[in-house]
C-alpha cells in the first residue's frame, strides 16, 4: 500500500510503475492540506480493500489520478477522488475499475472542470459504476466512458451543482441493475447537459436526463436504451433551452420516451427504432412554455395504453409524423393537441390503431391544422381518424386513405376556427355504430369540402352541416351507404351554395339528403342509384325544413338561395325517388337519366312563384313504385312546369302552374 498525506506548501505526486496491494484499507491513499498544491497519481494495477485509490485535495492545484492497469477494490469503492481545492479542476483517467460497492466515485466542489475517462470496463458491486457531482465553483462536467454497470441505483451518475455544462458520451453498454442506466442532473446555475450513449439498460430507467440550467438539453442513443419504467426520461425546466432527443430503439413499461419542456426551446424527437411501453404510452412529450415548438419523428410505436401523445401549448409549431404503424393498446393510438401559438399542427402518419380512438388531433392554439394518414387508421370502441379545432385555429386539411371506428365515428372533423375544411379520403371510410364520415363547420368558419371513395356506416354514411360563410361540396367517387341516410348535408344561413356529386348512395331513410339554407345554388348529381329504403332516395331543398320521425320532409321554409338542380341516374325511396323544394329565388330542374320511383310519387318537384323544368332522358324510366297507371309518378308546381320525357313515363303526372308545357317523345 501507498499513503501520503501533505500538509506542507508544495504539491503531491504519487508513480507506482508496478503493482500496489493493500490487505485493508486503500492501495494508494493520498491526502493534500489546504497549504498544498497540486495532487498526482500515476499507477498501473492497484488493489484495496475500503479503496483502490483514494485521492482527496483541499490544497490550491489541481487533482489528477491516472491508472493505465486494474484498479480494484473489494469491499468499497475502486477510485475515490475528491477536490475541494482551486481552480484548476480535477481529472480521472482510468482503464479497468471495479468496487465491491462502486467503480469511480469523482466529486468536485473546488473548482474547475471535472473529466473522467474511462476506456475499459468500470464495475460497482452493490452501488453505481460512475458517478461524478460537483458544486461550488466547479464548472464542466465531461465523462468519456467504454462500458460501466452498477449493481445498485446507477451506472452512471452525473450531478452538476457547478456553473458549467455537462457532456457525458458512453460508447459501449451502461448498465444499472436496481436504478438508472445513465442519470444526469443540471442545477440552476449550469448550461447545456448533453449524452451520447450507445445502449443504456436500468432497472427504473434507461436514460434520465434533468437540466434545470440556462442551456440545451440533447440526448443521442445509437443502440437500444430499456428501462422497466421509462426506457428515456427528459425533463428541462423553465430556464433552459431546447430539448433534443437522436434515439434508436427505446422500451419501457410506462413510456418508452417521456419528455417535459418547460424551457424557451424546441423539443425534437427523432426515434429511428421502435419505441415501445408494455403498459404505457410509446412516446410522451409535453412542451409546456416558451416560443418553440413541438417535434416528433417517429418509426414504430406501440404503447399498451398510447402510441404517441403530444401536448404542445408553447409558442410554436406541433409536428408529429410516423413513418411506421402506431398501436394505442387500450387508448388512442397518436393524440395530439394543440393549444400554443400560430404556427398550427401536422400530423403525419402511415398505419394507426387505438384501443380506443387511432387518430385524435386538436388544435385550440393557432393556425393550419393537417393530418395525413397513408395507411389503415382503427378505432377501437371510439373513432377511427377525428380533428377538432377551436380558438384561433384556422385552416383544416385532412387526407386519409383507410378510416374505420368502431363508435360513434369513422372520420370526424369540427371545425371551430376561423378557416375552411378539406377532407379527402381516397380509400375506405367506416364506422361500426355511428356515421363514417361527419364534418361540422361553426359560423366562424369558410368552405367545407369532401372528397371521399368508399364509406359505409350504421348511422349516414357522409354527414356535414356548415354554418359557416363559404360553400360546401362534397364527392363521392365510389358507394356511399348508411344505416340512416347515405349522404346527409346541410347549410346553414350564411353559407353559399351547396353541391354533391355521387355515384352509388343508399340509406335506410334517405339516400341523399341535402337541406341548403344558405345564399346559393343546390345541385345534387348521382351518377349511380340513389336509394331511401323508408323515404327519399334524393331530398334536395333550398330553405330549411323538418324531418319527420318516419322520414317524411315539411315545412319547408323561405331562404336567399337560387338555383335548384338535381341530375340522377337512378333514384328510389318509400315515399319518392327524387323530392326537389326550391323556397329561394331560383329555377329548379330535375334530370333523370335511369330508374326512378317512389311509393307516393317517382318525382316531386316545387319552386317558389319561380319556373320547374323536369328533363327525362330516352334511358329514364319515371314511375310509381306499385307499377299502376292511375298511380301518381310526378307531382310538380311552380310559376310555370316544362315536362319533356324522352324516355318512359308510367302512371299520372300533376303539373301546376300558369304555363305548363308537356313533351312526350
Amino acid at each position: 500500500a501507498i499513503v501520503v498525506a501533505n500538509e506542507g506548501s508544495g504539491a503531491t505526486r504519487i508513480t507506482a510503475t508496478g503493482n500496489v496491494i493493500s490487505g485493508g484499507g486503500a492501495g494508494i491513499s493520498a491526502r493534500n492540506g489546504t497549504t498544498a498544491t497540486d495532487l498526482r497519481i500515476d499507477a498501473v494495477d492497484v488493489t484495496g480493500v475500503v479503496t483502490g485509490i483514494f485521492a482527496s485535495n483541499q490544497g490550491t492545484g489541481g487533482t489528477r489520478v491516472a491508472a493505465t492497469g486494474r484498479v480494484t477494490a473489494t469491499a468499497g469503492t475502486g477510485i475515490l477522488a475528491v477536490h475541494l481545492g482551486g481552480a484548476a479542476g480535477l481529472t480521472v483517467n482510468a482503464a479497468g475499475v471495479s468496487g465491491g460497492t462502486n467503480g469511480i466515485d469523482a466529486r468536485n466542489t473546488g473548482g474547475g472542470a471535472t473529466r473522467v475517462t474511462a476506456g475499459g470496463e468500470v464495475r460497482g458491486g452493490t452501488g453505481f459504476g460512475l458517478s461524478v457531482s460537483t458544486g461550488g465553483s466547479a464548472t464542466d462536467i465531461a465523462i468519456n466512458v467504454v462500458d460501466i454497470a452498477g449493481g445498485g441505483l446507477f451506472g452512471i451518475s452525473s450531478f452538476n451543482g457547478g456553473s458549467g455544462a455537462t457532456a457525458i458520451t458512453a460508447t459501449g453498454a451502461v448498465v444499472s441493475a436496481t436504478g438508472a442506466g445513465i442519470a444526469a442532473h443540471n442545477t440552476a446555475s449550469t448550461t447545456n447537459l448533453t449524452i451520447e450513449a450507445a445502449t443504456a439498460t436500468g432497472a427504473s430507467v434507461g436514460i434520465r436526463a434533468t437540466n434545470e440550467g440556462v442551456g440545451l438539453t440533447s440526448v443521442t442513443a445509437t443502440g437500444p436504451v430499456q428501462g422497466n419504467v421509462y426506457g428515456i426520461d427528459a425533463q428541462n425546466a423553465a430556464t433552459a433551452a431546447n430539448l433534443t432527443l437522436n434515439v434508436a430503439t427505446v422500451t419501457g413499461r410506462l413510456a418508452g420516451i417521456v419528455t417535459r419542456n418547460a424551457g424557451s426551446g424546441d423539443t425534437t424527437i427523432t426515434a429511428a427504432g421502435a419505441v415501445t411501453a408494455s403498459a404505457g404510452t410509446g412516446i410522451l412529450a409535453d412542451h409546456t412554455a416558451g416560443a418553440g415548438g413541438l417535434t416528433i419523428d417517429a418509426t414504430i410505436v406501440s404503447g399498451g395504453a398510447h402510441g404517441i401523445d403530444a401536448h404542445n401549448t408553447g409558442g410554436g409549431a406541433t409536428r408529429v409524423a410516423a413513418r411506421g404503424d402506431v398501436l394505442g393498446g387500450i387508448g388512442t393510438g397518436i393524440f395530439a393537441n394543440h393549444e400554443g401559438g400560430a404556427a398550427g399542427l401536422t400530423v403525419d402518419a402511415a398505419g394507426v390503431s387505438g384501443g380506443t380512438n387511432g387518430i385524435d388531433a386538436r388544435n385550440t392554439g393557432g393556425g393550419a391544422t393537417r393530418v395525413t394518414a397513408t395507411g389503415q387508421v382503427r378505432g377501437g370502441t371510439g373513432i377511427g381518424l377525428s380533428v377538432t379545432t377551436e380558438g384561433s385555429a384556422t385552416d383544416t386539411t385532412i387526407s386519409a386513405v383507410d378510416v374505420a371506428g368502431g363508435g360513434s365515428f369513422g372520420l370526424r372533423s369540427y371545425n371551430g376556427g376561423s378557416g375552411s375544411t378539406a377532407i379527402v379520403a381516397t380509400g375506405a371510410v367506416s364506422s361500426a355504430m355511428g356515421d363514417g364520415i361527419a364534418a361540422r363547420n361553426i359560423s366562424s368558419t369558410t368552405n367545407l369540402t369532401i372528397d371521399a371513395a368508399t364509406v359505409t356506416a350504421a348511422g349516414t354514411g357522409i354527414r356535414t352541416i356548415n354554418e359557416g360563410a363559404g360553400l360546401t361540396s362534397v364527392i363521392a367517387a365510389g358507394p356511399v351507404q348508411g344505416g340512416f341516410a347515405g349522404i346527409w348535408v346541410a347549410n346553414g344561413t350564411a353559407t353559399t351554395s351547396l353541391t354533391v356529386n355521387a355515384a352509388a348512395v343508399s340509406g335506410g331513410t334517405y339516400g341523399i339528403l341535402a337541406v341548403n339554407g344558405g345564399t346559393d345554388i343546390t345541385s345534387v348529381t348521382a351518377t349511380g342509384n340513389a336509394v331511401g329504403g323508408q323515404a327519399y332516395g334524393i331530398v334536395a331543398v333550398n330553405g330549411s325544413v323538418t324531418l319527420g320521425v318516419d322520414g317524411s320532409v315539411s315545412n319547408v321554409a323561405g331562404n336567399n338561395g337560387t338555383s335548384l338542380s338535381v341530375d340522377a341516374v337512378g333514384a328510389s325511396g318509400g315515399f319518392a325517388g327524387i323530392y326537389a323544394v326550391n323556397a329561394g329565388t331560383g329555377q329548379t330542374t330535375v334530370r333523370a337519366s335511369g330508374v326512378v320511383q317512389g311509393g307516393a310519387n317517382a318525382v316531386f318537384a316545387t319552386a317558389n312563384n319561380q319556373a320547374v323544368d323536369l328533363q327525362f332522358a330516352p334511358t329514364a324510366v319515371v314511375r310509381n313504385t306499385s307499377l299502376l297507371s292511375s298511380a301518381l309518378a310526378v307531382s310538380a308546381s311552380g310559376s310555370s312546369v316544362t315536362l319533356a320525357n324522352s324516355g318512359q313515363l308510367a302512371g299520372a303526372v300533376q303539373l301546376t302552374g300558369l304555363n305548363n308545357q308537356v313533351t312526350n317523345g
